[in-house]
């Protein structure tokens, strides 16, 4: 599935309960996620939110209604299963 924008803040609001600014999504794709600072630090803060959407999702963070398409993410279509707290 291709997470937007609005998407991705609504997953990692639910996960985290705001929205965090880009360096603290990198830090936390670095340190919670082992990604590769040097494959993080190209992105733009959009495709950051949005690595960090799938990334959550993927390590079953966060689950999501079927049937949903990627534009129409809503709170009530996110389950969230693990916090993060910043």
């Amino acid at each position: 599935m291709k997470i937007n924008k609005k998407s991705a803040m609504v997953i990692i609001k639910a996960v985290t309960g705001r929205i965090p600014e880009r360096e603290e999504l990198v830090k936390m794709l670095k340190d919670k996620f082992k990604a590769q600072s040097k494959s993080l630090t190209a992105l733009t803060a959009s495709q950051i939110l949005e690595v960090t959407a799938r990334k959550l999702i993927s390590l079953k963070y966060v689950s999501l209604k079927s049937g949903i398409s990627s534009g129409d993410i809503r709170n009530t279509d996110v389950t969230v299963h693990k916090e993060i707290h910043m």
